[in-house]
Order: C-alpha cells, then sequence, then structure tokens
C-alpha cells in the first residue's frame, strides 16, 4: 500500500490530489469520483457546473434532520423531516407546507384549477370575504358596505349589470 505524509498526486495534471493541509480529496474538472459497481453515482464538476449524477438502479436518497438547498442569492428550499417544506424566490418565503396542505405569500398564476371544499376568497367567510361552496356563492363586505358584483360586457369596460345586496333597514 501507499503511505505518505504529504501531497499525494495521483496523476500529473493535478486531476486527483490529496491535500493534506486542506484535509481534502481534490478533483480537476472533469475528474469524476464515481461510487458502485458500474460507476452509479457520480460527483463532478466541468469547466463551468457542478453535478451529482444517480444514473443507477434505486433512488438517490439524502438523509437529515433539517436540509437546505442554497443560490447564490441565499436560500432556495428548506425540508424539515416530517414537517414543513418551504420555497423560496430571491430569498423571500413564497411556498410552505403546512399540516392540512399548503400556504401561498403572493400571487398563484394557474392556467386551471380544481377545487374540493369550500374555496375562501379574501376575509375569514363570516366577517367578509367570498365563499364557494356546493352550488352557493356568499359574499360579505365585512365594512358595513352593500355587497355588489358587476357583470361587464365587453373589455373596455363601458356597460355593465349590477347585482346589489339590499341595504339593512
Amino acid at each position: 500500500g501507499l503511505t505518505s505524509t504529504g501531497d499525494v498526486t495521483i496523476d500529473s495534471a493535478n486531476g486527483f490530489l490529496f491535500d493534506v493541509s486542506d484535509k481534502a480529496l481534490e478533483f480537476g474538472d472533469n475528474y469524476k469520483a464515481s461510487f458502485g459497481a458500474g460507476g452509479d453515482l457520480q460527483i463532478y464538476h466541468d469547466a463551468a457546473n457542478s453535478y451529482i449524477a444517480d444514473e443507477g438502479t434505486g433512488n438517490l436518497n439524502i438523509k437529515s434532520t433539517f436540509a437546505n438547498i442554497f443560490g447564490a442569492g441565499g436560500t432556495s428550499a428548506t425540508f424539515y423531516p416530517g414537517n414543513a417544506v418551504t420555497l423560496y424566490y430571491n430569498n423571500t418565503e413564497r411556498l410552505r407546507t403546512t399540516d392540512s396542505g399548503a400556504t401561498v405569500t403572493g400571487s398563484l398564476i394557474a392556467d386551471s384549477a380544481s377545487i374540493s371544499g369550500p374555496a375562501l376568497i379574501g376575509g375569514n367567510g363570516s366577517t367578509g370575504g367570498i365563499t364557494v361552496s356546493d352550488g352557493l356563492i356568499d359574499m360579505r363586505t365585512g365594512t358595513g358596505n352593500v355587497s355588489k358584483i358587476k357583470f361587464y360586457c365587453e373589455v373596455n369596460n363601458a356597460h355593465f349589470q349590477t347585482l346589489q345586496a339590499q341595504p339593512h333597514s
């Protein structure tokens, strides 16, 4: 076997080096650390990007009591096993899973949606907002103002019909 107390260079182009002072196994660009009988898992860096390539059978499993994924702008995602997953945009929380679903901070744009159960839009449903449930639309202002719906017939909003609740007497 090989025994050394100093740096060990495996190839002359410094593609593979054990650096004793850094206590690091160092690989040059385009050199791979391969694991498994057929190189099923590879970790490497080309001149521009870094890769973890799992090309064998089975799953790539990552175990941690808490995990973060960071980008140049800060946190991209956090993972709490058995709890929340949080996604960030520009280091600002945008989506968090909860015990009952997910919470979105900011706008949500979708090309379609299917909602089973009541849908609440704004307010809390009893003192304000719109609740849609089982064919019923319930709209409450929560401010004492009269609820109204305007139906527009064209893009420039020149003509409309108003459906308005009767004020309290």
